[in-house]
């Protein structure tokens, strides 16, 4: 065989090889398909005192849940915005957070904002306009009632079609938040404080990568295990939430802002 014969075998075959991989997903066909499940739970971590539906906040006073309601809308799979910054540098942090140290960054009203809670925002921000794949739940739970703390779990019944790319966020987004409870003065029991709250339409929003396309494989298993973080009980001005409807507001976007993975 001739140099010239070699080399027509060898385009041959790269054609075949090309031909191949293109055609190995089908038209009509999705890149990826997977099964996509969601698990919410609440437990107060040993370092939190906890006792029965109580446990302590930083500011050393005892909060005893009486009902924490949560209806799920949805979850959504949110494909990668390139155009926009998704790492949080506390060097460097977004407009309007100024002073970022000690795990927390100053507004200018004087207020306090942990970093996760700014990486949680600028992840949102990035996925607003982003290709979204969206995954009806409509589930109602109740992770905190009379009956104590309950977990919950929910599974898709069918497998979701994946678009190519990078999955880069996963949304839960909430119809509406229940919460009552009562706040005690860790050195003087006599002083309580009731509190309760409604509020619709609430977001949180965790980085989960997974790529999707031919290099890839096809079948994912996208579990997301969300849990209530304790922190959404610290630095509150629990009086003043009865009186103040933004700061009531602010309170349930912080409540679920501490549902993470």
């Amino acid at each position: 065989m001739n140099i010239l014969s070699n080399t027509l075998l060898i385009t041959f075959l790269a054609l075949q090889l090309i031909t191949a991989t293109a055609c190995a997903i089908e038209d009509g066909q999705p890149w990826g398909v997977a099964n996509v499940g969601v698990a919410l739970s609440f437990a107060p971590p040993a370092d939190r005192n906890p006792t029965g539906q109580s446990f302590r906040t930083v500011n050393d006073t005892t909060l005893t849940l009486e009902r924490l309601e949560l209806q799920i809308a949805k979850i959504e799979l949110a494909y990668g915005n390139k155009d926009q910054a998704t790492s949080f540098d506390p060097a460097n942090p977004p407009a309007p957070y100024t002073n970022c140290h000690a795990h927390h960054c100053h507004l200018p009203n004087g207020s306090t904002v942990d970093y996760d809670i700014i990486a949680q925002e600028m992840l949102s921000q990035s996925t607003a306009s982003a290709n979204k794949i969206a995954i009806p739940v409509g589930k109602t739970v109740t992770i905190v009632g009379d009956d104590g703390f309950s977990n919950f779990s929910w599974q898709t019944a069918e497998r979701v079609d994946l678009d190519r790319g990078e999955l880069q966020a996963v949304i839960l987004t909430f119809d509406r938040l229940a919460f009552s409870a009562s706040l005690t003065d860790a050195n003087d029991q006599n002083t309580t404080v009731a509190f309760d709250l409604e509020h619709t339409n609430l977001t949180t929003t965790q980085n989960y990568i997974v790529k999707i396309g031919p290099d890839y494989d096809y079948k994912k298993d996208i579990q997301t295990a969300w849990q209530l973080d304790a922190a959404f009980a610290d630095n509150i001005d629990w009086s003043a939430l009865n009186n103040n409807p933004d700061q009531r507001a602010a309170f349930a976007q912080k409540i679920v802002k501490n549902i993470h993975f």
